[in-house]
């Protein structure tokens, strides 16, 4: 993840972009998919967990292409919200 958000913040400024405008969204969009997919998780399973408390812990354990594809999905829209809440401007020239 570490090298992904590097290299967009260098692919940005090759591009003449705001890099730190980028790496923020980046941060931004990573933060909400990574969220939206362990409370999703939580939620399909909070009958087991209930019961046992201790398996929140092995949850990061658990992957799931649908959970990914629900987080991304609300990554792009906090991605969205963000650059319009944010000001962002990515128009170069």
């Amino acid at each position: 993840m570490l090298l992904a958000l590097y290299l967009a913040e260098r692919t940005a400024r090759t591009a003449g972009l705001d890099a730190q405008q980028v790496w923020k969204l980046c941060v931004v969009t990573l933060f909400a998919a990574l969220v939206t997919s362990r409370l999703l998780l939580v939620v399909l399973n909070w009958s087991a967990l209930r019961l046992h408390p201790s398996w929140l812990l092995t949850l990061a354990m658990v992957h799931h292409p649908l959970l990914a594809c629900f987080g991304a999905l609300v990554a792009v829209v906090a991605a969205v919200l963000y650059g319009r809440g944010s000001g962002c401007r990515f128009d170069h020239g």
